[in-house]
């Protein structure tokens, strides 16, 4: 298979001669490293984009699909974003949700808004598998920390509060106390479970939520339900839901 080849270290005049070849029929693929095809291609030549490496920012492989639908596209585009389970990309799909908002910002140019903090990074090491954070030791002695703050715990749900309603109240608890960015995000996930709960026929009791919720999440990872906004909000939504669920 033929193939034209652009990343960020190729020169303007490689760029230039590598976009012509390929918009000419020079190629069968076109491998282009996100950095490198996020800004000024024209490529539409393209009817396929696939993304083999997710970024965080969800913005950046818009931009990258958005090169092959230039003006003088006559033939319909398709995208897919391809990721392996269990890794650091998949954490990085469930990342996309909480940065929606600065993924609008880096649209609208506002790209010093749209930066990934310490904090995510060492979340995408330490929830993708066998790879962890390193562990830094202190430079010298340091007193033990202080015992964590009491947890308060919720009041007990009513036994015949709809499961919907109490990942509502969960997920206003989590916004209190810092662990989900905006309340946007909060009700991206409600509406995202009630989508779920809607396909699995509104399960009563945990057992029947529990399966319905996972065979949910395979049919979606698998591609044959949902939608886009499905896999982007529904995923990390379900699975909270799961973990309150079967806790």
């Amino acid at each position: 298979m033929s193939f034209r080849w652009l990343t960020g270290a190729s020169s303007e005049a490689e760029r230039q001669r590598e976009v012509a070849a390929f918009q000419g029929g020079e190629g069968d693929v076109f491998l282009i490293s996100l950095g490198a095809g996020g800004t000024g291609l024209n490529l539409t030549a393209a009817t396929y984009v696939f993304h083999l490496d997710p970024w965080w920012n969800p913005a950046k492989e818009d931009q990258a699909s958005d090169r092959a639908h230039r003006i003088g596209q006559t033939q319909p585009v398709t995208v897919y974003r391809i990721v392996a389970e269990g890794t650091i990309e998949e954490r990085i799909l469930d990342l996309h949700a909480e940065k929606r908002e600065l993924a609008d910002a880096l649209l609208s140019g506002a790209d010093g808004a749209a930066r990934i903090s310490h904090d995510e990074l060492v979340a995408l090491l330490a929830e993708a598998g066998p790879i962890a954070a390193p562990k830094l030791e202190p430079p010298s002695p340091s007193p033990p920390p202080p015992p964590p703050p009491p947890v308060r715990e919720a009041a007990p749900p009513a036994a015949d509060e709809p499961w919907v309603d109490r990942f509502r109240r969960h997920l206003d608890e989590e916004l209190a106390a810092g662990h989900l960015k905006t309340a946007k995000v909060a009700g991206d996930y409600v509406r995202a479970v009630k989508r779920m709960l809607a396909w699995a026929g509104e399960p009563a009791d945990r057992a029947a939520l529990s399966e319905g919720a996972r065979r949910w999440l395979d049919e979606v990872r698998a591609g044959r339900v949902g939608t886009s906004t499905d896999r982007v909000f529904g995923t990390p939504a379900v699975r909270r839901l799961l973990a309150l669920v079967e806790a």
